[in-house]
């Protein structure tokens, strides 16, 4: 007999169990004799029994009725080597194929913390197998996102970041964009290289657009801005509301607006 979150069980409840594991037998409802069981009780807990029956709350003697044989399983997070092949499982189990999920998405599900742990990844493939169809190809990490957004929401399991060098997948580089909020010095020093290099990587992986919610950090077309306007606005204080204009949009902060400095405005400019 298997019995779940034994640390649950409310002290009544342990004191009926006890008496059945010492005496094997057990009065059914409405029955006047005891009936004889001869049965082996595997209970799991992710609770300490130690410390509750330290506070009173477990009974000690329950406890090392049943502590006669411990195995501790560690959680799934610190055993990450085994996700792979749970995955792998899961998707035969399933649905009877290979896990459709390339190098970038296993790399993804590893680095997850799952709080739930193998539920958690059971459940997890159960709703790939149900979206995933055979015709889109193996499964990368941005679709595994689109699938799994919880992956992203974890805190740390995020996904891993590349410390050897490499040029990270495009997947990555967007998480990390939106986790450090355009912060290109942040990103640099979680991904140990110099902000040249990080920008390198944007411009190949395409992740420098509007688009993808990064500002355009190109430096030509930053001095273009700067020389527009100072060559444009009729005043220094305009010229520096075209700068705050740029290092909002780079930023992501809200614009000064012009009503600030609407005395020094002729009439007739207008603000581009």
């Amino acid at each position: 007999m298997f019995l779940d979150e034994i640390g649950e069980l409310p002290l009544p409840l342990q004191t009926r169990l006890l008496r059945v594991l010492e005496e094997r037998e057990v009065l059914r409802v409405g029955a006047t004799e005891p009936t004889p069981v001869d049965l082996r009780v595997v209970a799991a807990t992710l609770q300490s029994l130690e410390q509750r029956a330290a506070a009173g709350s477990f009974r000690r003697d329950l406890y090392y009725r049943l502590a006669a044989l411990r195995i501790a399983l560690p959680a799934l997070r610190a055993r990450r080597g085994d996700i792979p092949l749970l995955a792998q499982h899961f998707f035969r189990e399933l649905r009877g194929i290979d896990a459709p999920l390339d190098a970038e998405a296993l790399a993804l599900l590893s680095a997850a913390d799952w709080p739930g742990n193998v539920r958690e990844l059971r459940n997890l493939v159960d709703r790939l197998r149900i979206h995933w169809q055979p015709s889109e190809g193996l499964i990368d990490a941005a679709r595994l996102l689109q699938l799994a957004p919880e992956l992203v929401n974890e805190g740390a399991a995020t996904l891993p970041v590349e410390s050897n060098g490499k040029r990270p997948p495009r997947a990555q580089l967007e998480t990390l964009l939106q986790e450090y909020r355009n912060d290109r010095e942040g990103m640099a020093q979680a991904l140990g290289v110099s902000r040249t290099t990080l920008w390198r990587w944007l411009r190949a992986e395409g992740c420098n657009v509007l688009s993808s919610g990064w500002c355009r950090t190109d430096a030509r077309w930053v001095r273009t801005l700067v020389r527009t306007a100072f060559s444009q606005a009729p005043h220094p204080r305009m010229a520096w509301i075209y700068w705050s204009a740029a290092r909002a949009s780079m930023a992501n902060r809200p614009l000064p607006t012009a009503a600030t400095h609407s005395s020094s405005t002729p009439s007739g400019t207008s603000l581009r």
